[in-house]
Order: structure tokens, then C-alpha cells, then sequence
């Protein structure tokens, strides 16, 4: 169906020989959703490529990616299998988070996160060398540009930034900007708004329900860690910036599968089981 390798051990049960079938890729073509676009050709050279450069970014991939992520994450990792011999092991206590922080840094603190998308791309890069000294600076500056280029969100955390910014003074900790997604007609992918459409609006006045599944709630200061639901299609793309670097978004709840509601206990939503393991 859709055209996957396969392991011969991971066929189904009802296999045979002669008609060999697998179906934790797409279900056996239930699940049928658009291949991820191509990165843009600087970042695909990283990936690809076999100097030094691209094995150093390979090598270091998780932590470049963490340096550019929008969000944070929030998880308890279990220290006693990390850092030990054999293949990398990573395991988390309880549920892992990504939140999102105010704008603007604490008095005193450095910028970090979505707070350096807001400034000037140079000035961000000095900062992004600064807060990550082991990282090589040619690399850092690739993938700076390759998302102020096409990243969508930089534009739009921009944008917000502003809006709150000008704000009076006495407004500028309680005021919130407003990022909304818009569902599509065929429930796959959801509409950015334009950088015009980010709405500001104030604890209070009317307009202060948040659909935290289709919606982005920034802060100039203040207001502590917001978690971002992982039922936002924005969920995946503002921590992986690396897989995600147009912004392409994540999985949501509403994406339609070509299953037949209720046909072996199967929804004709897809989840993001599927989601995850048709794409990989």
C-alpha cells in the first residue's frame, strides 16, 4: 500500500508465503496521509551529507535541535541508565511536557528558547554561541538561517512580540497574544494565520476562552511556563524544529483516516501512533 520496508518478522499473523502482509506502517493502506516536504536544501546537506560538518551535526543533532527549539521540555529523566556503556538509553519518570515561556527573560537571565526568535538574527546568533559554547558556529549560523527563511513561526513570535510591546507599561504582564488555527476543509492540516490576524487580548474582556488544542497563548513577561498540549498540531513542530523546519505541522486529533468508522474497533480518526509510525 504504501510502499514500506519491512523486517520478514514483522508481518502479520494472517501472512503467507506467497502474500506477505504488514500493517504497522499503514494498516493495510487505512492510514494515507502526504509525505513531510524536503528540507531546504542547506539543512538536507546537513543531514546528508559525509564531511566533517554534517558528522558533526548528526553527531550533536539533539543538542543543536534543543538550541533552536521554540519550547521547552519538561520531563524527570532517569539518570542511573544514562551516560552508561552500550547504545544511548533514555528514560523518563512519569509524562514528558513542552511548555512555552514569557517573551521576554527574568531580569538578569539570558534569552533562551522562543526568546531569541524576537531579536535581530545576528544578535540571536551571539547569544545562541553564547548559551552553547561546544556547538560549532557554522552550523548554528546554517540552521539560523534556514529558519528565519522559512520558518513560519519566527515571523509570527515576531510579530506578537510587538503587539505586546506596545502595550502601555502598566498592561504588559497581563496582556497575552493570540496565535489561533484555523481547521482546513479536509481536517488534515490546519491554516497559520498571517502575521496581521495575531490578535492581543486582555484577561477579562470577553475574549479570554482558549482553545489550548488550536491555539498559541504568548506573554510579553511574567506568568510562568505554559504547557503546550500535545493534542496541538503546533505540539511537534515548536520543540523539533530540526524535523519540522517549515513549520509543517504535527499530528492533531481531527486527521481523517480512510478506515470505516467503528470496522474492527478502529476509529476514522488517526492516531498518533499511526501517525508517527506511517511517517517513519
Amino acid at each position: 500500500h504504501c510502499q514500506a520496508l519491512h523486517f520478514d518478522g514483522e508481518k502479520l499473523s494472517n501472512s503467507t508465503r506467497q502474500n506477505k502482509k504488514f500493517g504497522m506502517c499503514c494498516l493495510q493502506g487505512q492510514i494515507q496521509l502526504p509525505p513531510w516536504p524536503e528540507p531546504p536544501v542547506e539543512l538536507k546537506g546537513l543531514f546528508c551529507g559525509t564531511d566533517n560538518l554534517s558528522n558533526n551535526f548528526r553527531k550533536n543533532i539533539q543538542s543543536f535541535n534543543s538550541a533552536f527549539a521554540f519550547t521547552s521540555l519538561a520531563v524527570d529523566v532517569d539518570q542511573s541508565v544514562t551516560n552508561t556503556s552500550g547504545p544511548y538509553c533514555f528514560k523518563i519518570h512519569g509524562q514528558l511536557h513542552h511548555k512555552m515561556g514569557a517573551l521576554e527573560p527574568r531580569e538578569g537571565r539570558p534569552h533562551q528558547y522562543a526568546q531569541l526568535y524576537i531579536h535581530d538574527p545576528q544578535a540571536a546568533q551571539e547569544e545562541h554561541e553564547h548559551n552553547h559554547p561546544a556547538l560549532d558556529c557554522r552550523i548554528m549560523q546554517i540552521i539560523s538561517d534556514v529558519l528565519h527563511c522559512h520558518n513560519p513561526y519566527v515571523a509570527l513570535f515576531k510579530h506578537a512580540y510587538e503587539l505586546l510591546r506596545a502595550k502601555p507599561p502598566e498592561q504588559q504582564t497581563s496582556i497575552q497574544a493570540r496565535i489561533v488555527l484555523q481547521p482546513t476543509d479536509d481536517g488534515r492540516h490546519y491554516n497559520l494565520p498571517n502575521v496581521d490576524e495575531v490578535a492581543a487580548i486582555m484577561p477579562g474582556d470577553g475574549e479570554q476562552h482558549v482553545d489550548e488544542h488550536c491555539e498559541i497563548i504568548l506573554q510579553l513577561r511574567g506568568g510562568g511556563l505554559r504547557r503546550v498540549s500535545h493534542l496541538n498540531p503546533t505540539y511537534s513542530p515548536l520543540h523539533y524544529v530540526l524535523l519540522f523546519p517549515c513549520g509543517e505541522q504535527g499530528w492533531h486529533h481531527n486527521i481523517p483516516s480512510e478506515a470505516e468508522n467503528g470496522r474492527h474497533g478502529r476509529s476514522n480518526k488517526v492516531t498518533q501512533q499511526c501517525y508517527y509510525a506511517y511517517h517513519l
